[in-house]
C-alpha cells in the first residue's frame, strides 16, 4: 500500500484481535490463577501476583495463554499484559485474542504506546469511566508480516533490556559520589589529602596526636564567635520602633548549599538588625530540625542584603578571616553529624542542640595556607 513497505498493511485493533466476551462465574474455575486490575504493573506489563478464583466474589473474564490482557477502566488505562498461562481475569479487563496473523507481543507493545493511551483516554465517559472494545477497535494500526513483527518484538526487547540496565548503572552513581565524597573529606580532615603539599612545601613529616604537624584539635568556640538568631513572635512593648528585614529560617539552611527560592521577614529593632546582619563568609548552622539533620549548614555569601537569621540558626564567623569557612562547614556537614546526633536533645516533633554543644565541636584546624 501507499506509503508503507510491502508486506505491510494498514488495518485496526478490531481487525487484528478478537474480542473473548465469555464471563462466568470464579466459583466454577476455583483453582484456576486470577489476575485483577491491581495485579498488572503499569506500563511495564509485569504481573505482580495472581490469586485464586474461590478468592474471587464477581463474575470474571477467562484467558488463554497468549491473549493480550487490556485494563478497560480508568486509572488503570496504562496496564496491558500477555500471560504465559491460562486463567481468569476481572471483568474489567478486556481478553484480546489476536488473529493467526498478529503476534500477541506485537499488539501489546502498540497498546503501550502513548498514541494509544491518549486515544483511549478519550473514549472513557461517565461515573466510572471505561472504554469498550468497540471503540478502541477503531485504534489504526500499521501491520507488518508476522515474521517482522517478531523481528520487530525481539529489537524492542533488546533495546529495553539495554535502557533497564542503562537506569541500574545511573541508579548506582548517586551513592559512589557519596562514597568518593565521604572518602575524600575522610582524606582532608585528617591531613592525608595535603600530605604531598606539606612535603613540597618543608612541613616536618611527623604526627603529634595522631594530627600532622601543625595541626591541632579545637573546640569550635576556640577559632570562632557563634551568634544565635532572632526569636520569631517575639513580643514588644508598642512603642518599640520596628523595621522589616529578611531572615534566614531552618528550611533556607540546607546541608552544603543554601534554598533562598523563599525569603521571609521579620520585624526587628535597628540594634538587633545590626547585631545580627550576616556577613560574607559566615557560617551558617541549624539548631533544630528532625535529629539526623542538626548541625546542618553552609556559607553565607550576601545572596540577600541585609539579611539576619532566627534563632533555629546559629551563625558561626571565624576569628581568622583568611580561613576558608568552607572547610569549617564541610566538617560539620560530614563528621560533624554523629557528634550532633548525640549531643542533641528531642522533644516530642523536634530536636535540637544548643550553642554550648556546638561550641565544643571538636575540629581539626591546619595551618590557614594549607
Amino acid at each position: 500500500m501507499s506509503g508503507l513497505p510491502e508486506g505491510w498493511a494498514d488495518t485496526s485493533l478490531g481487525e487484528i484481535t478478537v474480542l473473548r466476551a465469555e464471563k462466568l462465574d470464579p466459583r466454577s474455575m476455583p483453582d484456576a490463577p486470577f489476575i485483577g486490575l491491581r495485579d498488572i504493573e503499569p506500563n511495564t506489563s509485569r504481573v505482580l501476583k495472581t490469586s485464586k478464583g474461590s478468592d474471587v466474589k464477581s463474575s470474571v473474564a477467562r484467558f488463554s495463554a497468549g491473549d493480550v490482557l487490556y485494563s478497560r477502566l480508568r486509572p488503570y488505562l496504562n496496564k496491558v499484559t500477555v500471560p504465559d498461562f491460562d486463567g481468569i481475569a476481572s471483568a474489567e479487563i478486556l481478553v484480546l485474542q489476536p488473529t493467526i496473523a498478529t503476534e500477541a507481543e506485537f499488539v501489546r507493545r502498540r497498546i503501550m504506546t502513548r498514541e494509544f493511551l491518549d486515544f483511549a483516554a478519550l473514549l472513557d465517559k461517565g461515573d466510572r469511566p471505561r472504554v469498550n472494545f468497540k471503540e478502541i477497535a477503531e485504534f489504526p494500526v500499521v501491520l507488518p508480516p508476522l515474521p517482522e513483527q517478531r523481528r520487530i518484538v525481539a529489537k524492542v526487547d533488546g533495546l529495553t533490556a539495554r535502557t533497564a540496565r542503562a537506569r541500574t548503572e545511573l541508579d548506582r552513581i548517586p551513592n559512589l559520589i557519596a562514597r568518593y565524597k565521604q572518602r575524600l573529606l575522610a582524606l582532608a580532615f585528617s591531613g592525608e589529602l595535603t600530605a604531598a603539599w606539606r612535603a613540597q612545601n618543608g612541613a616536618p613529616d611527623q604526627q603529634v596526636d595522631e594530627m600532622p604537624s601543625g595541626w591541632k584539635i579545637k573546640p569550635l568556640h576556640e577559632i570562632s564567635e557563634i551568634q544565635g538568631g532572632i526569636q520569631v513572635g517575639k513580643k514588644r512593648s508598642v512603642d518599640v520602633t520596628l523595621i522589616d528585614v529578611p531572615y534566614l529560617r531552618v528550611a533556607n539552611v540546607q546541608r552544603g548549599w543554601l534554598n533562598l527560592d523563599e525569603i521571609k521577614t521579620i520585624s526587628v529593632t535597628p540594634i538587633e538588625r545590626d547585631r545580627l546582619l550576616l556577613q560574607r563568609g559566615d557560617i551558617l548552622m541549624n539548631e533544630g530540625g528532625d535529629r539526623d539533620k542538626l548541625g546542618r549548614g553552609w556559607i553565607w555569601n550576601c545572596q540577600v542584603l541585609e539579611c539576619i537569621h532566627q534563632n533555629h540558626v546559629f551563625r558561626i564567623r571565624l576569628n581568622d578571616p583568611e580561613f576558608p569557612p568552607e572547610y569549617v562547614s564541610h566538617f560539620a556537614n560530614e563528621n560533624g553529624q554523629k557528634y550532633f546526633f548525640d549531643q542533641g536533645t528531642q522533644t516530642t516533633n523536634l530536636a535540637s542542640v544548643s550553642k554550648r554543644r556546638v561550641a565544643a565541636l571538636p575540629v581539626p584546624v591546619p595551618p590557614t595556607e594549607e
